[in-house]
């Protein structure tokens, strides 16, 4: 009984993120599974959007319909949101970031040269310090995935969101399997993770709160709160060969 307790647990949206200000946590309200959100993702921006644009937005960038950018957030010259998109208070969107549909960014969010997101979520920072933030950083790729708050993405660092044999995405989480009913998933980020540069997350990853990921070119499952995951031989091992 305990242990299928503590299973149920971390299926569920508490168990990776403090939803207590976040502005959209209504996203969340009876969800079973913490993965279920991205169901609900683009029928609940629909819902709620209220398109306008209120932060500083560089003229050279290119806005589609159905956005909305709160007070404060920057968004640099060449950057592309094609919504529907809910962006935050105090976000900073740099240069060459491509946001497509279904996308929710929390307050003081950034988004850094030409990262990439769609069908996701960031639930976003406390401030507006660097250290406050949550930060993708350069060269990423979030998709179809919930990321918690202060959350860091190394440069290049990537949610891989399908398999290349076309079926749903299914995981476990101490043997148990959960068919997650998904086509696309890519990862549950709990608050105050670290994903390390050029890390790239498999389908169906779920990484707990504060828990790190370096060193590891490919992470696949499911990651406990507060547990580091690296690699245990930094060795590249390579054949070096004469060219023909």
């Amino acid at each position: 009984m305990g242990l299928e307790k503590m299973i149920d647990e971390r299926v569920k949206p508490e168990y990776y993120f403090d939803l207590t200000n976040f502005k959209h946590k209504a996203l969340f309200d009876n969800v079973e599974f913490v993965w279920d959100a991205l169901k609900r993702l683009p029928d609940y921006i629909r819902e709620n959007i209220k398109p306008q644009i209120l932060g500083k937005v560089d003229p050279r960038t290119i806005i589609g319909e159905n956005v909305y950018i709160g007070e404060n957030t920057i968004v640099e010259p060449y950057a592309v949101i094609k919504g529907p998109a809910i962006i935050g208070d105090g976000c900073w969107i740099q240069s060459f970031a491509y946001i497509r549909e279904d996308v929710i960014l929390g307050d003081y969010t950034r988004i850094g040269q030409s990262s990439e997101l769609k069908h996701c979520v960031i639930i976003g920072g406390e401030g507006p310090e660097k250290k406050e933030k949550a930060n993708a950083g350069h060269y990423n790729y979030i998709g179809y995935s919930v990321v918690g708050k202060k959350v860091l993405f190394g440069a290049r660092a990537t949610t891989s969101s399908l398999r290349t044999d076309w079926k749903e995405i299914k995981l476990k989480i101490n043997e148990k399997e959960y068919d997650t009913r998904l086509p696309q998933f890519g990862a549950i980020i709990g608050d105050e993770a670290v994903i390390g540069s050029h890390v790239c997350l498999n389908p169906g990853s779920l990484i707990g709160k504060r828990s790190q990921i370096y060193e590891v070119p490919f992470w696949r499952g499911f990651l406990p709160s507060d547990k580091i995951a690296k690699s245990k031989n930094r060795e590249q091992n390579f054949e070096i060969i004469d060219k023909k």
